[in-house]
């Protein structure tokens, strides 16, 4: 696709305010980060929700539901569900697909199991596999999320298994510790072996995540930005939302003479569900 596919990760599931006074918790937070990021020129949000109490990362699907519906009533973006079962806590399978039931367009896939710093995180291929087939059976488009090398191996694998249909939504995730680096080399090796038909999107994280951005656009590719992979603006600086960082990275590719796609615009792309 020509035109650049923005996502916005506007939450995750381990910022603190602690960490930063800006990250969305409540629903209402959460609903008004997708749709202000969406304004900005975001196509896509990738929701993880907050438990009201704890404001950890939870899947309640009473609460996907409520910031689903709050979203989808103020604005038409495409929404990306996560399935994550969170590093480090590794919720059971049943809690990991619980918010498939609302039936997203997207739902995010991670693709492997990986170390993130001293915290676990667990996936088996069994899980990927139950996974893709009731995304299947519900018309939801997998966003498969790459982590490392190996993991476009297992993405291979699950093309021939039949588990997979073109165009296949890949997303690079880059810098996270124990992860790919954030390499230029790394991410060219990368994009080297993703399979045909494929359309992908790279974020990094942390201090990389506007030298990714800028390697996206110019390779020609879709970034991912949001407060879910960085806290940052600039060195030392926070970033005071994630519409700023969205609006940053729209100015670039609009400098670098690319347009931006609305969301109708991805979802003809992405071969979403009508």
């Amino acid at each position: 696709m020509d035109k650049v596919i923005i996502t916005c990760a506007v939450t995750g599931s381990r910022i603190t305010r602690e960490q930063t006074p800006y990250i969305p918790l409540s629903p209402q937070e959460i609903i008004d980060a997708a749709v202000a990021a969406h304004l900005a020129g975001a196509a896509v949000v990738h929701i993880h929700v907050r438990d009201k109490i704890t404001h950890l990362g939870t899947q309640d699907i009473s609460l996907f539901r409520e910031v689903s519906e709050g979203i989808q009533s103020r604005c038409g973006v495409i929404q990306c569900f996560t399935t994550s079962g969170i590093p480090g806590r590794n919720l059971s399978e049943n809690d990991r697909l619980a918010p498939l039931a609302l039936n997203p367009e997207l739902a995010s896939v991670d693709l492997g199991s990986m170390n993130f710093g001293k915290l676990t995180y667990l996936v088996t291929e069994e899980f990927i596999e139950r996974e893709l087939k009731e995304m299947r059976e519900r018309n939801i488009k997998p966003e498969l999320e790459v982590f490392d090398l190996g993991m476009l191996e297992t993405c291979r694998r699950l093309i021939k298994q039949d588990l997979l249909k073109p165009p296949y939504y890949i997303g690079l995730i880059l810098g996270t510790p124990s992860g790919a680096p954030a390499e230029v080399r790394v991410f060219q090796t990368m994009l080297d072996l993703l399979p045909p038909d494929s359309i992908w999107f790279a974020t990094g994280v942390g201090k990389h995540s506007l030298n990714i951005a800028v390697q996206t656009l110019l390779l020609g590719g879709h970034p991912r930005v949001g407060l879910e992979d960085t806290i940052y603006f600039s060195n030392g600086v926070l970033a005071r939302s994630n519409a700023e960082l969205v609006d940053r990275v729209v100015r670039i590719a609009k400098e670098l003479g690319k347009e931006i796609a609305t969301p109708d615009e991805a979802r003809q792309a992405l071969g979403l569900k009508d």
